[in-house]
């Protein structure tokens, strides 16, 4: 029997998108459900998000950037009062703040990647590409040779990542395989500028999450707030059909 895998990633404290996200991801009957990490940011609900995924008895979760930099700074400032100094934007970006002990514990325990098979088909989970938190996969400048090189490094058949907020799915003829990203399941900005003290948006995007089956390898994205389809199973274009 195939299986429905959900997919999400870079959630950054929004709690809203994600019940929308799970409620979906459980009606469709996707088990288990990947998470590629980016949990948190500076929004005050990343508690609310990281409780609630720890309440997925199905997931599989992974770090992001901004739990590595949240495990980081907390290590740096072990003294409870230099959370009442002031933080420069370097500090606010990685999240983490109000997090409880419990929930930063949690954040430990995740590994920086996964490997794993699903219904025969070997899936690899990193959040921005393997070996890095950082450097994301470009849909635009990832041509055939890198995308084969990627899903190599991956040792997997479908490379699962996130990091740069915009849904895509990559074939890799060669191998064969894809790589795909869900987009971001968070309704705010997806690019940043710094403006003075602050992070201010300049652009907005719908929160997204994914749908993969296997072991056919379909892919396709729903926009979490309404269940509308804004990309399906065609290899590197939206789908604008049904």
């Amino acid at each position: 029997m195939p299986v429905k895998v959900g997919v999400l990633a870079d959630i950054h404290g929004d709690i809203v998108a994600l019940d929308a996200a799970l409620g979906r991801l459980h009606q469709m009957g996707c088990d288990p459900i990947l998470c590629t990490g980016d949990l948190i940011e500076m929004e005050p609900f990343g508690e609310e998000v990281i409780q609630r995924l720890k309440s997925e008895k199905d997931l599989i979760c992974i770090r992001g950037n901004h739990e590595r930099w949240a495990l980081e700074r907390r290590r740096r400032r072990k003294d409870v009062r230099s959370f009442f100094e002031p933080c420069s934007i370097g500090d606010y970006v990685g999240g983490g703040i109000d997090l409880s002990r419990e929930a930063l514990a949690w954040l430990a325990t995740l590994s920086g990647h996964w490997e794993g098979e699903l219904k025969g088909v070997k899936v690899a989970m990193w959040h921005a590409r393997p070996g890095s938190d950082m450097e994301g996969v470009k849909k635009e400048e990832t041509g055939p040779e890198l995308r084969r090189r990627l899903l190599e490094q991956a040792r997997a058949q479908i490379l699962i990542v996130g990091h740069t907020h915009v849904e895509f799915e990559l074939v890799v003829n060669t191998l064969p395989g894809k790589i795909l990203n869900p987009g971001a399941c968070c309704g705010k900005a997806y690019i940043y500028r710094q403006a003075g003290p602050l992070i201010v948006p300049d652009e907005f995007r719908p929160a997204t999450f994914g749908v993969l089956e296997l072991p056919s390898m379909r892919f396709r994205v729903f926009r979490a707030l309404d269940g509308e389809r804004v990309f399906g199973t065609s290899p590197d274009r939206p789908c604008t059909g049904t």
